[in-house]
């Protein structure tokens, strides 16, 4: 849900719209089987667990698409999602794709999910 209206935000009068709809599915950039084609290099296994479930690692793909790029190596993967993949949200995928990548998309998914669903206001010592 979080990943639709991020993406359903930043359609402007001018865009064309991606329908999303039960075609789509959500992928992990990072895959869960990471082992394979994803070494540990600066980050520890506990921080690279931690992070693979995080937001910034998650991503929206369709039904056909996601199996097809599912747990390969980045370069791969990002090559196949440039290629099929019609949504903002993927437009900017980096070149690499380790735990600096994932916290920076993290952040700037969560500012944006920020500006969807703003938290309240803290009320004053006056309760004005």
């Amino acid at each position: 849900m979080i990943l639709e209206a991020v993406e359903l935000s930043q359609y402007t009068p001018k865009s064309e719209k991606v329908i999303v709809d039960d075609d789509i599915t959500v992928e992990h950039l990072m895959p869960r089987d990471w082992e394979r084609h994803w070494p540990l290099t600066t980050a520890t296994l506990e921080e690279r667990e931690t992070l693979i479930d995080t937001i910034g690692n998650l991503t929206l793909l369709t039904k056909s698409l996601n199996p097809a790029v599912s747990n390969g190596p980045w370069a791969t993967k990002r090559e196949q999602i440039r290629k099929h993949d019609k949504l903002d949200l993927n437009r900017d995928l980096p070149d690499t794709w380790d735990e600096k990548a994932v916290r920076a998309r993290t952040e700037v998914l969560l500012g944006m999910a920020m500006k969807l669903w703003p938290r309240p206001q803290k009320a004053s010592a006056t309760g004005v």
